[in-house]
């Protein structure tokens, strides 16, 4: 099984630093969460190692066009060799009105027609493309240069729509970190199956990319610390209201009421968000379920538990803690990704 690593903290030299442990220590993948400053970041950590693969997780579709997509990943995949990883994302409608002040009629359908054309234009060959949103007519951008294959690319959603898309146009899905294991088993896999058939492909043409919230627990007294932020973290992704129907398919509807409780109460001010509330809107079970938490141990034995037969990549994602400051957030993060480095090192070989 192969092993990655999210570096969340990837904005100033620790992320460099980063890179280079988990290359040394047999990580397989690096992959780097944010939106579109994501090429400038993988550019940054593809110059400083020499074989670990980079990847976007994720790049949001909508946030430019076809070409340019194209052209930075076309950049990226020649100048490292071969190492980059395109990893698209529709995002939800809330974050594109955030980032891109619209709003998007079909989300799911102009970011499949976004990766359709990237694809498109990385493959070299002339195509031809009629969609609703999109309209391309002649030549592909030629891969010039390095002579390197287009850079897979990947695909995330929650959706059972975006699901199929990404089994019948992408080489990979990357899941997302909320995913319980009967979530995978009992939407995820089945939805991407259907379009793995629609594009006469199977399993073995695609690549599933778990990514576990997971805290590496190293002093028996940080075990609370870590179980109290992990339930921060967690209760932070669950007032998206599109994550709603996921909750509740996990019997999780009181949790949710109560957790949308907490969002609806700070409004839009930041300030008055009860980080307390959240936390105790979030059970232990809920962390066992979705997380990995626990010793060096502990973790191994449960991701290989919980993910034989679902996926064959783990992305390990190291959780943030929202409620810290800017830089006592960068600070554990940047501390809980050398625990993973140290706790995994030559996990895979």
């Amino acid at each position: 099984m192969k092993i990655g690593i999210q570096v969340i903290q990837s904005r100033d030299q620790r992320a460099v630093d980063l890179a280079l442990k988990a290359e040394a220590a047999g990580f397989d993948g690096l992959w780097l969460a944010g939106g579109g400053d994501n090429y400038l970041k993988a550019c940054t950590l593809l110059n400083a190692t020499s074989t670990i693969t980079v990847g976007t997780s994720i790049t949001p579709a909508l946030l430019a066009s076809p070409s340019f997509h194209a052209s930075m990943s076309k950049y990226l995949q020649e100048t490292s060799g071969g190492r980059f990883v395109l990893g698209f994302g529709s995002q939800t409608k809330g974050q594109i009105r955030l980032e891109l002040g619209i709003d998007p009629p079909k989300i799911s359908k102009m970011s499949r027609e976004v990766v359709e054309v990237t694809k498109g234009i990385l493959s070299g060959q002339p195509f031809e493309y009629d969609g609703e949103f999109q309209h391309r007519h002649g030549p592909g951008r030629r891969m010039r240069g390095v002579a390197v294959t287009p850079p897979p690319v990947y695909y995330s959603g929650v959706g059972p729509l975006n699901l199929r898309v990404a089994g019948r146009y992408t080489d990979g899905f990357l899941a997302h970190p909320i995913f319980t294991k009967k979530y995978y088993e009992d939407v995820v896999w089945p939805e991407i199956d259907k379009g793995l058939e629609q594009a006469g492909k199977t399993r073995a043409d695609f690549v599933m990319v778990a990514m576990p919230m997971t805290l590496i627990v190293e002093d028996e007294a940080e075990r609370p610390i870590l179980m109290s932020a992990a339930k921060r973290n967690l209760g932070n992704y669950f007032t998206t209201h599109a994550y709603g129907t996921f909750m509740d398919m996990n019997g999780w509807s009181k949790q949710r009421e109560n957790v949308w409780a907490v969002s609806e109460a700070a409004g839009r001010n930041p300030a008055k968000f009860d980080w307390v509330a959240l936390e105790n809107a979030i059970t232990d079970d809920m962390v066992d379920e979705v997380c990995l938490l626990g010793t060096a141990d502990e973790v191994k034995a449960k991701a290989t538990k919980r993910y034989a037969g679902i996926s064959d990549y783990l992305d390990f994602y190291p959780m943030h803690d929202s409620s810290h400051s800017a830089e006592e957030g960068q600070t554990f993060e940047y501390e809980n990704v050398l625990k993973f480095i140290r706790a995994f090192k030559g996990f895979n070989k």
